[in-house]
């Protein structure tokens, strides 16, 4: 990714990404999460983060994972990506 782009703006793209996969806008989010459509456009923004809990709640909510939100590449996911490479050259 773009090294212009602070940790908190990948964060808040991701949130966006998932929030969009999962078909709900802004407002929907935040009621489910008892909070305000501006608390979710901000961490979209990269202008906050949301705490522990509503990182968890999210999760549930979008159905992704905290590495996903988070944008933190497992070894496994590194693994496999590996393993699909190399199988697109030996065919």
């Amino acid at each position: 990714m773009n090294d212009n782009i602070s940790n908190m703006e990948k964060i808040g793209k991701n949130i966006q990404e998932a929030r969009k996969n999962a078909k709900m806008n802004q407002t929907d989010l935040a009621k489910e999460l008892n909070l305000t459509s501006s608390s979710v456009s901000n961490w979209e923004k990269g202008k906050s983060l949301p705490d522990i809990e509503n990182l968890i709640e999210l999760c549930k909510i979008l159905r992704i994972s905290s590495d996903e939100i988070l944008g933190i590449e497992t070894k496994n996911k590194s693994i496999h990506s590996s393993i699909e490479k190399s199988s697109h050259y030996s065919s």
